[in-house]
This record gives C-alpha cells, structure tokens and sequence, in this order.
C-alpha cells in the first residue's frame, strides 16, 4: 500500500538540485580572430565579401563564438571596430582602403558599411565594383520563394537605375503605400508585390545609387582629406551628375583614377576643378566631346582612353593652360 505523501516534509524531488541543461550554442555564428589580425598587417586595409565571410562576420550587432575558444560562452560583439581595435596590442590604423564589392556584397555589406566612418585618418581610397562570373551560374539554383532571393534581384535591378528614376520610382511606392498609384500596370504590380514585404520596401523608399551607397558612408572630413581616389566600376552604371557631385567633395585630390565601363551616356562627365591634382587617368567608353576637363593647374600626369570624337573636345585647350 503506498502511503499518502506528507506535504510538511520536503520529498528528495523538492531538496535536489539538478544541474541546468548544457546550452547549445552552435546556432551562433564562429568569429575569427586570428583570420582578422593575420589579414590586417599594415595601413593598407583590404576588405570585401569574402573578408567577411572568412572572418565570421554576418551581423553586427550581435552573438559569437570566438574560434579560437570555441568552448567559451558566446561573445556580445557591439561595435566590430572596437572589437578589431581589441584585438592588436599596437592597432595599424588604415591609410589607404582597398574595398571590393559587387551585387550579392550590396545586401551582405552592413558590417563593412559600420567600419567606413570609423576610419578617420584614411588618404587613399580604391573602390572597385564588379560582378563575378560565378555568381550569375549560382543564381539559377537560388530558392526563388526565399526573401534573399528577391532582395537579390531588387537590387540588381535598381543598379541600372539613375538618381532622377529613384526618385521617381520612390514617388510611385508612395503613391502605391497611399493607394494613389491609379492603374497598376504590369511593372506597378510587380513594384506593388515588393512593397508588401517590409525588408524590400524600405530598401525601395531608401535606395541610393551603388556609388552614394558606398560614398555615403564616409563623413565629409574623410571625404575632404582624401588625396587619391580610384574608382572602378566593371559593371553597373556611375551617374555622371552624381559622380561630379562626390568628387567636388574631395578637394584635396592629388591623383584620381576612373574605370567605368558603362557610364552615362545622356549627360558629359564632368571633372571638377581640381586644384591639386596632379595625376588624371580616366577609362571610359563615351566619345570625347562628352568629357570636360576644366583647367587643373597642378596637372603632371594625364592619361585619357575615350571613344574618337566627332567634333572638337571643347576641353583640350584647358590642357595648355
């Protein structure tokens, strides 16, 4: 016969006190510190998506298990500068940036995007924007439903757009969120689908052209300190009207180098004046009348692989001045 249980004495259950369950922590992302100090050596910093993804870095901020303790609880990493800051007894603070990117970097890119303004004694500036063969084969295997995969293809569609059509196409978002988008034709429905997710929607009512996106970045005492600047874009269109508009904003220049393989072909590339640049070399498939070079005073070295002009290139005279 079992006998009934007195509550005025503790039973073994209530005195026992069991150890809690080991927590599992391998849904945490590994970070590589050791990968970060080996690939930072000197002021030359160079980073790009596969930086971030040998280094363990996916979202910042959040959770992380240092690989090289692995066994220890995870890490509350904030702040990525102050971590790699943490990370070096004598710290190489960048000079000059080397940053690649292309268009699967544009929606992985955040943590880079942190970093940018923290570099506050940079001089030197190589920007470089391309797409990568092996990217276009993989897309075909992408799950079309997944949210990535949208984003994805949003933002390589808004690559090809210019700053007066982002404006126009935030206005219709707009007037689609405020049910004054009329008709919706094909292109609006598709438009209108997009705005249903948040995630897209913000990316389409805040979306600048890639190169402000990058630019954008850095404060306007880094942009004014800058002495050489390089910019390659092996795919996607640079605005010229935006590219002038950045470029006026790095006075200091002393050497400016442009690649870009598909410029705007509606509006001259403009080069400000440039008081103290002395090296210009510029890569672009526009004819030559559809460049303008003011005068550049300071002007020792000049390379500039155009189309043959039709007409007289109204800046050649400016180089004898």
């Amino acid at each position: 016969m079992i006998e009934p249980r007195n509550n005025t004495h503790p039973t073994w259950r209530q005195n026992t006190f069991l150890p809690p369950p080991p927590m599992d922590y391998t849904d945490y992302p590994q970070i590589d510190p050791t990968f970060i100090k080996e690939s930072i050596t000197g002021q030359h910093w160079e980073l790009d998506e596969n930086w971030l993804l040998l280094a363990g870095i996916t979202d910042i901020p959040g959770h992380y298990i240092d690989a090289d303790d692995p066994e220890s609880p995870p890490i509350w990493i904030n702040d990525l500068w102050e971590y790699i800051l943490s990370l070096f007894d004598v710290f190489p603070e960048p000079i000059f940036l080397s940053l690649h990117f292309n268009s699967r970097t544009l929606t992985t890119s955040k943590p880079l995007l942190q970093l940018l303004p923290r570099m506050t004694g940079l001089t030197a500036l190589y920007l470089v924007y391309e797409i990568q063969e092996e990217e276009e084969e993989e897309e075909d295997d992408d799950d079309v439903t997944s949210p990535d995969y949208n984003r994805n293809v949003l933002m390589k569609g808004l690559l090809r757009y210019s700053p007066s059509e982002l404006n126009k196409m935030k206005e219709v978002a707009l007037g689609l969120l405020n049910g004054n988008g009329g008709d919706l034709t094909p292109e609006m429905a598709v438009l209108y689908r997009a705005l249903q997710d948040e995630s897209l929607k913000d990316e389409l009512l805040s979306h600048k052209t890639v190169l402000s996106m990058w630019l954008e970045a850095f404060s306007p005492s880094q942009l004014n300190q800058l002495q050489h600047f390089t910019l390659q874009f092996h795919d996607g269109e640079v605005w010229s009207a935006d590219l002038s508009e950045w470029l006026k904003q790095m006075p200091h220049l002393q050497s400016l180098g442009l690649t870009l393989m598909y410029p705007d072909w509606e509006t001259p590339l403009h080069i400000p004046t440039l008081t103290e640049l002395k090296q210009l070399s510029i890569f672009c498939p526009i004819a030559a009348e559809d460049l303008d070079i003011p005068v550049l005073p300071s002007l020792t070295r000049l390379s500039v692989n155009v189309c043959y002009p039709e007409t007289a290139s109204s800046w050649l005279p400016n180089l004898q001045r």
